[in-house]
């Protein structure tokens, strides 16, 4: 019967701390760098064309409204997004820093959240115009969901 020894377990079998650490480093640096980016320009040229489709036309009604508020909101985040990941994420100075601590954090964080709400608040009115839709065309109206 053989027993199981420390010395047995070599140490090319379990990476060491470093390369752990390094590969952490490399995905953040992609991820960073290339991914984010590229996402935040998708997601910018997805909701300028959500825009021009949704301000185009006949498309006054209450849920439009909530899903041009909602591309709004959601490039805002997106452009400060890219901001942060191209510029402050990489600079040292002290003017990105504040602009991360007092601008870039608490509307990110408004916009993020104001995405959410938009997001409920459209699925409660489609809610209540397939649950009640006499009831809710006599209720809502566009100046009521702005």
């Amino acid at each position: 019967m053989t027993t199981f020894n420390d010395s047995d377990v070599s140490s090319e079998t379990y990476p060491s701390s470093n390369q752990v650490r390094d590969e952490v480093d490399m995905v953040a640096v992609i991820c960073n760098k290339y991914i984010g980016p590229i996402l935040c320009v998708a997601g910018v040229f997805g909701n300028i064309l959500n825009l021009i489709i949704l301000i185009r036309g006949r498309l006054n009604n209450p849920p439009y409204f909530y899903l041009k508020a909602l591309a709004v909101t959601d490039m805002c985040a997106l452009v400060l997004s890219f901001l942060h990941l191209m510029v402050s994420n990489r600079s040292t100075l002290y003017e990105w820093k504040f602009f991360d601590a007092y601008l870039f954090f608490p509307l990110v964080n408004f916009f993020t959240a104001s995405s959410v709400w938009l997001t409920v608040g459209v699925t409660i009115d489609r809610f209540l115009y397939v649950k009640a839709p006499l009831w809710a065309r006599a209720q809502f109206s566009l100046n009521r969901a702005k």
